[in-house]
Formats: structure tokens, sequence, C-alpha cells
């Protein structure tokens, strides 16, 4: 129910009435109505305690950037007549909420004053995430209140980098991507070596105890995942693994490069025969490493493997003592210690070249794809370039050894256009086709693209030109999908997906049948002569949708399904309403001819020697007879609460179960002959193939009129927001308002066109 004007105010006021009744448990009735417009405050106003309310409530924080955080200050105000006790504040939910500052906490809040309850929100893991602020005051019932907040938010999926990490003596230290608000997020690591970070998680090598470690991005929940290594130096992550190098204690050809799970397990050797092996970087197809060789001029290389460890090769040589490595979509990145530079080249390592120069002592290396970051170990500095090493400089200073670095990945940001689509009304049996353009709108390439089309089979995928492979930043891939037009209204969502790295992008596609007439075409009353007919309302496009049938005689029509009569096989079919997938759903009736639906269920009449109105749910289960001793009953409709049919001589009318079966029809005007009938919500139509006309009359048979004269044997009809009928003696199809005036013929050429439906498309 909806509400307006004074009467809604009043019911609001009332509400808030109730309410302070509750909280303060004093309030007395005083019998007289709220005024409209006084509204909560004045309800709140004759409180005799105290009435505490949150303010923005509800609230959401929002998608938030994986490693970033949110703030908000609530306000607490006391809308009451009488001081709080003692308040207590508390936050219940999810973790990544958390109560930062404020002034509530053990105040008593005086009438009409306020204070602040400080959160931070900082998703770890993606997905929505709720929680609940609660402020309440004890001290007896004249000081009792509380007050709640609904507090939601979310991690953003591929949501853009936020922060740079560095190992920094025996500490792990954050900051934001211009180097702003640099910090140690994790002490106490001797011996940090490599660092490595994706969406969710930050890991690190401690080669002191030959540890691996991981923790949330904002470095809480620091724990062990991997012990009993040794010697480990690079670090790099994908979704699914971690990569590490060992130098192998110095020894000659010692060293090796090692894999595992995310969590740790499953820790084995993939690459062996190394010499000095120290950074390491991974994407979705291979491994990096730097090799510094015998640490003399010339003498290190960069390989690279499969991710399993196969195919171990040097794709760059002739490197001077290279250390950190970093890949993004299109370059490879390392940094060399011995002369003092950072370098690049392309993903198989040729074009290697210089790119920044001058630096002291260069290490760990990472890369977004917007822009490049090193750690210069002896100036104590972190610093940012571009892609192409142009306008270097540090954003960091006055560090303690600053050595390996990491950024939050850059990600792929996947979405289609248009979206959403609707592909509109498409008419019964006719096809629409869209294509859909996916664009990766981020710093990263996706991984291998899965593209799914969930929902109806009405909707299909046609053409899928997106690689199976991957799709670059800034690049564009094309989705085609056909919609055929079936039953009713009907959604499907399209899905483009990657997994490494992980981008998603959906589209949710609607379309539905477009409001059509249906008729059912004798033929020569031969088997296999007869078809199911529909058209536009207008008449446009008139063609068959169900070919080689048994004598069809009554159709009828709901929003996903279209049933008819088959008199000459005496059974009820159902089809698509493009008249797909026929089955038989009824069998064994004797010479069906009228059908209509209503409420869950088919109606039928039989025209044979039982001469009954049948019964059934809409797959054609427990079909009973629920009115008998009709005489030829042909023509049959249905509303929401009655049933009508035509006989010889009469229009009857009974109750959906057929019970209080009587005759509301029986004047000149009842037909004479086997006629279709049609309702809407005020008024009853049928036609009389004898005298050539359609009449019309009220719900309960009263004033009957003639409304359409001098027509060739109509015979079916059929009313929505127009009236429309069909002539067996000329092969039309007609229509005209709902007084039968502007008549006129919209489908000719049919032979034979018998009872008729249309769908429900307006009173």
């Amino acid at each position: 129910m909806s509400y307006c004007g004074g009467s809604g105010r009043l019911r609001r006021a009332f509400t808030a009435w109730r309410r302070a009744v509750a909280v303060a448990g004093t309030l007395a009735l005083a019998g007289a109505a709220v005024l409209p417009g006084a509204g909560t405050a004045a309800a709140a106003a004759r409180s005799t305690g105290p009435a505490l309310v949150f303010s923005p409530s509800p609230y959401d924080f929002g998608q938030v950037s994986p490693g970033q955080s949110a703030v908000k200050t609530f306000i607490l105000t006391n809308s009451g007549r009488k001081a709080t006790g003692k308040l207590r504040v508390r936050l219940s939910g999810a973790a990544a909420f958390s109560i930062t500052g404020g002034t509530c906490r053990a105040a008593r809040l005086r009438p009409g004053k306020t204070c602040t309850v400080t959160v931070r929100f900082a998703p770890s893991q993606a997905g929505r995430v709720t929680a609940t602020l609660t402020a309440a005051s004890k001290g007896g019932p004249r000081h009792a209140a509380t007050a709640t907040d609904a507090l939601t938010g979310g991690q953003a999926l591929g949501a853009a980098p936020g922060q740079i990490y560095w190992v920094s003596a025996d500490e792990i230290w954050a900051a934001n991507l211009d180097g702003s608000g640099p910090h140690a997020i994790v002490t106490g690591q001797i011996g940090a070596e490599g660092i490595a970070v994706n969406s969710s998680h930050l890991y690190w090598a401690d080669s002191a105890d030959g540890t691996i470690w991981e923790a949330n991005l904002n470095g809480t929940s620091p724990h062990t995942i991997l012990t009993t290594q040794r010697g480990q130096t690079g670090l790099a992550v994908t979704s699914s693994h971690i990569y590490w190098a060992n130098d192998g204690g110095g020894a000659d050809r010692a060293g090796t490069i090692w894999a595992a799970n995310l969590d740790g397990s499953s820790p084995h050797t993939i690459v062996t025969g190394q010499t000095l092996p120290s950074g390491v970087a991974a994407d979705a197809s291979h491994v990096y490493w730097a090799d510094e060789g015998n640490e003399t001029a010339g003498n290190g290389t960069i390989s690279e493997a499969n991710p399993d460890g196969s195919s171990p090769h040097a794709i760059v040589t002739g490197q001077t003592t290279p250390s950190g490595v970093a890949v993004d979509a299109s370059h490879l990145y390392w940094a060399s210690i011995g002369d003092g530079t950072v370098n690049q080249a392309s993903l198989d390592g040729s074009n290697p070249h210089t790119i920044v120069t001058g630096q002291d002592s260069p290490s760990g290396v990472a890369s977004d794809a917007s822009h490049l970051y090193w750690a210069s170990t002896d100036d104590g500095t972190v610093n940012q370039a571009n892609p192409d090493g142009s306008s270097p400089h540090a954003i960091v200073t006055g560090q303690n050894s600053p050595s390996w670095m990491a950024v939050t990945p850059a990600a792929p940001e996947l979405s289609f256009s248009p979206a959403p689509y609707d592909y509109g009304s498409v008419p019964p049996g006719q096809t629409a086709t869209q294509t859909f353009t996916l664009t990766n709108s981020g710093h990263a390439a996706t991984g291998p693209l899965t593209v799914t089309l969930t929902g109806p089979a009405a909707f299909v995928v046609t053409g899928n030109a997106c690689p199976a492979t991957s799709l670059g930043p800034g690049q564009t891939c094309s989705i085609t999908v056909r919609f055929i037009a079936a039953a009713g209204a009907v959604t499907a969502t399209l899905t483009a997906a990657s997994t490494d790295p992980a981008a998603i992008a959906t589209d949710a596609l609607t379309g539905e049948v477009a409001p059509a007439i249906y008729w059912a075409n004798a033929g020569d009353h031969s088997p296999g002569a007869g078809a199911i007919w529909t058209a536009g309302l207008d008449g446009t496009s008139p063609h068959a949708i169900a070919t080689s049938l048994d004598d069809p005689a009554g159709v009828t029509v709901d929003a996903s399904h279209l049933y008819w009569a088959s008199t000459g096989d005496n059974a009820i079919v159902e089809a698509g309403l493009d008249g797909s997938s026929p089955r038989t759903i009824v069998m064994n009736q004797d010479a069906p001819f009228g059908v209509a639906v209503s409420a869950g269920h088919l109606y039928w009449s039989n025209f044979g020697d039982n001469e009954t109105i049948w019964e059934a749910n809409l797959d054609g289960s427990s079909a009973h007879a629920i009115v008998s001793g009709q005489d030829n009953p042909t023509g049959v409709a249905a509303d929401g609460s009655h049933l009508y049919w035509a006989t010889f001589g009469a229009i009857w009318e009974a109750n959906l179960d057929g019970s209080s079966p009587h005759a509301i029809i029986t004047s000149v005007l009842a037909p004479s002959i086997q006629a279709g009938v049609a309702v809407n919500v005020g008024n009853l139509y049928w036609a009389d193939i004898n005298d050539g006309g359609i009449s019309a009359a009220n719900l309960d048979g009263s004033n009957p009129h003639t409304i359409i004269t001098n027509q060739n044997e109509p015979e079916g009809v059929a009313v929505a927001g127009q009236l429309y009928w069909s002539n067996v003696g000329t092969g039309t199809v007609g229509e005209a308002n709902l007084d039968g005036s502007s008549r006129h013929i919209i489908v000719t050429g049919q032979d034979v066109p018998q009872m008729m439906a249309v769908t429900p498309a307006g009173p």
C-alpha cells in the first residue's frame, strides 16, 4: 500500500511515537492524534527519556581499493528530554571495520547534545561485508537508550593499485603510489629479502630463518606459511603460486627456483643449476629471474621458464649484477646494482636497453604498468619513473638500506557496451541480434577469457571474437548474442571473466515476445492440413508457427506458452510462444474445441459425444471434467474468477472450479451454432457463425447487443486493447475498437481460420 499527503505523515508520526514509548517506557498516551507534519521530531520531543540516533544511518563505505582504507565519523545525537547514562560504544561484524576514535565512549550525553564515533573500513579480501555500530546507555529506565547504525562496504574487484611496498632493514614498509604516507607495517623481520603482493595479501622471504611469510595488505596478521628454506632472495606471486630463488649458499651452480601454493603448501624446486639467482618475477605464462653470475661486469643474465619450470633459458645476457626483476603486460624490468642502472626489455628478452642511469645501488624494482619503482640501497631512497624511464625522481627518502620492492598489481578492468541491453519486444518466432563490445580499460592484460551466457535458451551466443589467451590494456573484442522470441519476458547474463589476473564483466540482457494475435487454421480438416498462425497486433507479418496439425480448433496464450485443442487427435497441446517445442499434455479427449487459460489452469470444451467442460494444470496434469451435460460446447473464455463458454443457443458461466454453472445469455442474440467467446475486465464478446455478427454483453450477461454485423461466418474472437475475430467464409482476420467501431480486415488469404487468441496487452 502506498501513502501520501496528511495520512502518510500521520502514519509515520504514529510509528515514531510508538518507538519512543518502547525506548523510554514512560510515555503516556494522551489520546490525541499526532498532527500531520509533526513527524519523528515531534514524537521524540514528547519522550520523557533520552533518545539516541546515529547520523548518517545507514552508511555504505562503497568499494575500497585493495590495501586502501576509508574513514567516516558518525554523529550520535540525544534528541530526548533526559541525559543518557554512561555510553558504551561497540562494533560487531566483519573485522574490516574498526573504531579508531571519537568522543562517545563513557560519555553522558545531555538532551540536544552530540558526540562522535570514527570508524575505519580496510577490507583485506574481495566481497561485500557488513557491521553494526551500537551506542547504548544504562542507568535505569529513565536513562536507558540505544542507537544502531548498519555499515556496509566492499573491496573493489580490479581496483587500481594503491600501495608500494619495500624492505627497509628489518621492516616492511608501505606508502601511497606517490610516496606519501610512508610507514612501517611489519617489524622484527631480520633477514627480509624478497617481497611480493597480489590483490589480497603481502608475502616476503626471511633468509635468516628460512621462512616465507604472509600478511594482509596493511601488514596485519603476519604469519609463516613455509619453513626449512635456505638463502631465499627474490619473491613473486601469481593468482595461484608463489615463486622464489634460493642462492644455493654460493656453491657453484647450486642456485634454484622454487614454487608453492599460495598457502605455502607443496613447495618444490622447479629450476636447478643456477649460479646466483636473485630477483624473481612472474605472470600468467612465465616465471623470470635474475642471475648475478659471478658478480663481475657482463656476467649476469635474465632467464625465463614456463610456470612449472620447464624450458628454462636465458633471454638477456651481458648484465652487471642484476638484482630485482619486474614484469608488466608488455615489458620486463630489472635493476643492476653493479652499474647503477634500471633496464627494460620485451617479454621475450629482445631489445634490452637501459632506461635509468646514475642510481646508487638500485636493487628491488616493481611495475604497475603506469609507473616504474625501485629502491636505491645506498642513498636510502625509493624512486619512481614513467615506464620508459623518463622523469625519474625520489618519492621516499631517509630509508634504512631499502632493497626489495613490490607494488599492488595493476589490474585489468573489463566492461561491456552496451550494458545493460534490452532487445525489446520481438514478434513470436522472430530473432534480434546484438553485438557487444568488451573493453579492458585497466592497466594490465587479462588472463585467458571465458565467455558464458546464463539464462533461458532464447539467448544464444552466435559469435565470440574475444581471445582465449589475453585482452591487453585498451584492447576490445566482440561477442554477438541472438535473442529468439519464444517465451514471455526473459532475462540472461552475459559474462566475460579472467582468473589470472582476476577480472570480470557482466551484462544484463532482457527481451520479450511482442504481443501478437494467434489463430487456428484448420485447412481442409484433413490430417496434417492444419496450422497455428500468428501476426502482429496490426496484422503485420502473418506466418505459420506450427504446421502439419490435425484439425486444430481452439487456441489460447499466457505469458510464456501457447496452447491449442487438436480436434483431430483428441488432444491438448502446449508450445512456446513461437510454436517451438510442441508437446501433447492431455490425451484421450472427445473432440476438444475451445480452450482458455486463467489462474494457473487450462480449461477446454469437449464438443463430441460427452459434451463437457474440462480443467487441468498448465502441464496437463490432473485433467478432469468440471461441467457436464452441455449442448455442443464450443468457445471457452476465462478471467480471474469465472469461466464462460458457448453452446448451441446460450452463453454459460461458472466458477473456475466448475461450480454453479448457469446460462447467462439465452436471448435471440445467443449463438445458434459454434462460436468463439472472449472476456476482458468488463465485457463478454462472442461470435455467431450463423448470423455473421459479433456481440457483447456485461459479465453477468445483461445488456447483450450486436456491435459488428455483416461478417462472413465469424467464428473465433479475442480481446485485449482491441477486438479481433476470424471469418471462416472469407479466410480473413478482422480488427475493431472494443465498441465495434472502425472495423477493418488486417489478415487475408487464410484457409478456414477458427478460434483466436491474443497475448494480454492491456484492458
